[in-house]
């Protein structure tokens, strides 16, 4: 019981702090624009906001549910609907860019533990995993903002973005492996 009380409060104190971010901070920063008037918003969001996994041969929607376990993934949801409740009855135009892990030069989240295992030659026991997995390389991302700056369909739409091929966990490290001129051990 202590450690489910322990755990609790953690998750607690990691969901206010997520929050304070990804919600006050988009609310505030969204305040700030249209004060400034500026004419569209552009929020990184996360495909977590939506779930982090369908059933089958089933897509992701827009009108999935974040994970509840997840504080990030509700800490986005809230900064999505609190810039769109912010931007309501304004000229603020809003564009919501979800996103898959994104991966490219200077990544630093789960995707930079992979390259180092492959660099590190480890053994990795994923050889079986049937799965399929979206990212987003860096360069794709900087396009669809670039697309959406200016394009006048994307006013106040959600986009989920991607790059155009899905992977399994297998496949994916042995294409790192490639590009990085390695050879993945999976077991």
């Amino acid at each position: 019981p202590q450690l489910a009380l322990e755990s609790g409060i953690k998750k607690s104190m990691l969901l206010r702090k997520f929050l304070s971010v990804n919600k006050d901070g988009t609310e505030c920063l969204a305040r700030a624009a249209i004060k400034s008037g500026v004419k569209r918003f552009i929020y990184l969001s996360s495909i977590l906001t939506v779930g982090n996994e369908t059933a089958g041969d089933s897509v992701f929607s827009n009108y999935g549910q974040p994970l509840e376990s997840d504080e990030y993934a509700v800490s986005k949801r809230k900064g999505e609907d609190s810039l769109l409740s912010v931007a309501r009855g304004t000229p603020l135009e809003v564009v919501i860019l979800r996103t898959p892990p994104i991966y490219g030069p200077g990544v630093k989240n789960n995707i930079l533990v992979m390259f180092k295992a492959i660099l590190g030659g480890w053994p990795l026991p994923v050889k079986t995993i049937k799965n399929h997995l979206s990212f987003i390389y860096i360069e794709n991302l900087v396009s669809a903002i670039s697309t959406v700056v200016g394009h006048p369909n994307a006013i106040n739409e959600t986009y989920f973005v991607c790059d155009q091929e899905v992977v399994s966990t297998p496949q994916f490290f042995i294409k790192i492996a490639g590009a990085m001129g390695k050879s993945a051990h999976l077991f």
